[in-house]
């Protein structure tokens, strides 16, 4: 049982710079990641009526959004639509 034990230089990361190295390599595959994966566009809606952006989304039945203003409470709908 202790073999693996001996055969690990601080495995607890007691002071070879262990940490530094693996949060850099971290660090580079969450670049990587973020590179090759598209960004989601986010739109902020308003409220056709009163323009106000206290928007609260009451039912979601994709890609139908219904949304219900804070201040006037209007309600309309939202489409989501594929991006090109």
């Amino acid at each position: 049982m202790s073999d693996w034990l001996d055969n690990t230089d601080n495995w607890l990361g007691g002071g070879s710079g262990q940490k530094k190295n693996v949060k850099k390599k971290l660090d580079d595959n969450i670049d990587e990641a973020l590179k090759k994966q598209p960004g989601v566009p986010y739109f902020v809606l308003k409220c056709p009526k009163c323009n106000s952006d206290k928007i609260r989304c009451y039912c979601s039945t994709p890609p139908v959004r219904y949304h219900k203003c804070n201040d006037c409470e209007w309600r309309f709908k939202s489409v989501e639509q594929e991006l090109m």
